[in-house]
This record gives structure tokens, sequence and C-alpha cells, in this order.
């Protein structure tokens, strides 16, 4: 088995740092055989733990290795650790094993994906003691407050005090960090509320530029009420958008296909924080500015007006196209679909809506995602009773829909005789 990952290490490194699928499946199959040996008896486990942590961890560290790769060696060098026996404890203290300690701490700073960086992290404080940990801090950090911040962890309370140390060291690094954390104020997988953690002051969303993804915790619905990753990466979004709604700011995600949240199964991820924080260019950095959607003003040269006359036994639509000097700004495409203004203008159909006997502008479009779709239309409608009133009171008039620049609609007479008109009205 140790020729095995040594074979495998070789085909890996000569991919450079790309994202292969290939790659993760032949790294996942090593580790689960690794994983069955290991978990069949303590001669199995001292066997594994002899031969492999020291290698694990050199994996951890190689910055030449993709970092899905490595996230995957993380959680299972943090597997073999797990109540790791006094006899193996002698293992990790090996002069090699110190100072790949010292490496994984250099990474905690440049893993550029959070949960990465607490599975480092979880790795230390497992092949330490507390006590350890205070006189070794100093040497796997060599900046003093993020050694003193490191200290602060306790294995009690490590999920709270790891995020502690973590959002301080990412803060602490400025422009140069890779990793921005934001308190988020809700989020929802289409219209069902995520749940955050009881244990969390906040419900923190980590933006991570060394992996390319959004991610957050949620608690377990197993009766450890362990934590579970939410994770959504560059190539599981099709599309996001973001936009200040209801005095919110709100970041949606449109994923490729359905994501399963605990019990819940969604295609659209929202995200709402506070409006003062700036999340648009960062997460243009994750998912590229060319998957950036946003609700354009469009400019129409040609505007539409029908009208609905009623008559004795059916609702005659008659539609007449007219110029407008003013062209007609409106909202109209969806978050997926980049409007172009050098499109030729399109005409929009007012549609009859005989339940309420009155002609409504396409002020709403039923079915549409309310997170997703706005119009600028008016919201006024004429009534069949007005139309009724208006030509009784002037049987020699034809008449027309106008819509003004200001966005109301006015009923004004035609110039043209009813004579030579082919029908009446």
């Amino acid at each position: 088995m140790v020729a095995w990952f040594e074979k495998i290490k070789e085909i890996i490194l000569s991919h450079k740092n790309e994202k292969d699928e290939a790659m993760m499946n032949l790294i996942e199959d090593f580790f689960d055989v690794l994983m069955t040996v290991h978990d069949i008896n303590n001669e199995g486990k001292m066997e594994v733990l002899e031969d492999f942590i020291l290698r694990i961890c050199a994996l951890v560290v190689d910055m030449r290795i993709h970092i899905c790769i490595r996230q995957e060696a993380i959680k299972k060098l943090n597997a073999l650790l797990d109540n790791i026996s006094r006899d193996a404890r002698k293992i990790i203290s090996k002069p090699e094993m110190l100072s790949l300690m010292i490496d994984m701490g250099k990474r905690i700073l440049d893993a550029g994906d959070y949960d990465f960086q607490v599975g480092i992290t979880e790795a230390l404080c497992r092949m330490t003691s507390e006590k350890q940990r205070r006189e070794l801090a100093c040497q796997w950090f060599s900046m003093e407050f993020v050694a003193n911040a490191f200290k602060g962890i306790k294995d009690s309370d490590f999920e709270t005090d790891c995020r502690k140390f973590l959002n301080h060291v990412n803060g602490m690094l400025g422009d140069k960090r890779l990793v921005f954390t934001f308190p988020c104020l809700s989020v929802f997988l289409d219209k069902c509320e995520i749940p955050s953690d009881e244990k969390l002051d906040e419900f923190w969303i980590d933006f991570n530029l060394g992996s390319q993804s959004i991610s957050f915790y949620i608690a377990g619905d197993d009766d450890d009420h362990q934590w579970e990753t939410v994770s959504i990466p560059n190539d599981e979004v099709e599309a996001f958008s973001v936009e200040v709604k209801d005095a919110k700011k709100l970041l949606t995600l449109i994923l490729k296909n359905t994501m399963n949240v605990g019990n819940k199964v969604g295609g659209q991820l929202l995200l709402y924080f506070d409006p003062s924080l700036e999340i648009i260019d960062v997460t243009k950095n994750i998912y590229g500015a060319n998957k950036h959607r946003m609700i354009m003003p469009v400019k129409r040269k040609m505007s539409e007006a029908t009208m609905v006359i009623p008559g004795t036994d059916k609702l005659t639509v008659k539609t007449l196209i007219t110029n407008t000097s003013t062209p007609r700004i409106g909202r109209v495409k969806p978050p997926l679909k980049m409007v172009n203004s050098a499109e030729p203008p399109s005409v929009y159909k007012v549609k009859e809506r005989g339940a309420k006997n009155a002609v409504s502008l396409p002020g709403s479009v039923e079915g549409r995602n309310p997170h997703s779709y706005q119009s600028d239309f008016p919201k006024s409608q004429i009534t069949v009773s007005k139309v009724s009133e208006a030509i009784e009171n002037d049987v020699n008039r034809n008449v027309l829909v106008k819509q003004n620049t200001n966005g109301d609609v006015d009923i004004i007479p035609d110039s043209q005789p009813v004579g030579k008109r082919d029908k009446p009205l």
C-alpha cells in the first residue's frame, strides 16, 4: 500500500495543480482501502499510522497538489487521529513530524478555504495536548498574536474557539487574505429557510478564493449533532446576482443541479446580508464576472397598446403599434439571461384577463420567483366599464391607449373619422 500511495502521488503531481475527477476518484479509492485496513484491529491501526501519518501530512502541505485532493487528505488524517492511543502518540513525536507541523501551521494562513483551515487546526489539536500547544504554537506561527490566538482554542469548545481563531487570522491578513467571512442574516434553499447552528453567535458565510467556493456550516441531524459543511463550488453555479431587497443585500446563487441541505432540496440558494457589506467583488472572484446577472434597464423604441372592447357575446382585442418619442425603460429579463441593448426592440403584449374583465399591463408575471424578476411597468388597470363609458360619450370617435413618459396610461381621441375605418369600433 505504501508503493501504491507513492505511485498515486507521482500521477497526481504529473497533472500539476489541476482539478481532475479521475484523480479525485483515485485518491478516494485508496483512502477507502486504507481506512478498511485501519479499522480491522489494533494491529491494523498501528501499521497504518506508522506508515502513513507522515506521508499524508506531507500531502496536505504540498502546494503543487490541487486543494480538493489536499482537503480529502486532511479529512482522512483527522479520521486516523481520532481516539489515537498512547502508543501511537510516539509516532507523532518524531522530529520529522514536528517539522511537518510547522508547515501545516503555515498552510493555515494561505489555505484559501475555511473548511481546509479547520481541518489543519483540528489535526494540530489532535496531535498535541493543550499544554503542548502552548509550547509549540510559537514554532507553528511566526506572528505572536496568531500564536496567542491559537493557544486560546480549548478541546471542549473547539468549534466556537476555532471559528474565533480563524476569523481573527483571516481578518488580520487584510487584502492578502484568501478567505472572506461575513455574518449572514438568513439563508434559504428555494423557499425553505436553513437554520443556523445555535452554538455560534452568528451565521457565518465563508467566501473561499483558494477553492473557488462559498461554504457554511449547519447542525447535523444525527444524535451527536456533528456539524455539516455546505459547500457551493464554482462548477456547480450557473449564475449569481446581488441586489438590495427589503433593506437587505441578497445574494442569489442559481445552481446547475438541485442540492440537498439536510432534508431540504432546491435549485436556488438565497443568502441575505446586511446592506453595508461588500460582497459582490469577492463573489465575482469566486464564480467569475461572466456569471454575474443583473436586471438591466432596456430602452425601447416601440410600444404596444391594446384595448379590450366589450362585444355582445365576447371580448374583442384590437392591438395597435405606435411610435413613441421617449423610449420605455423596463426591467423585463430574468436574471439567468443578460439583456443586450443592441438587440432589436421587442413588443410587449398585454394579456387578456377575462376573470377580472380588465386589461392588465405586465407588471407581474404569475409563477415567477419574486427574487429574480421585477417590472417597472405601471400597476394601474383600465376596466371595461370605463372604456364603455368613454365610447358611449363619444360614439363618433375611436380611442387609443397611449403610455405617457411618466408611466401613466391615458385614453386619447383618435384623429381619424369613423367613416374611414373598415369596421366600426
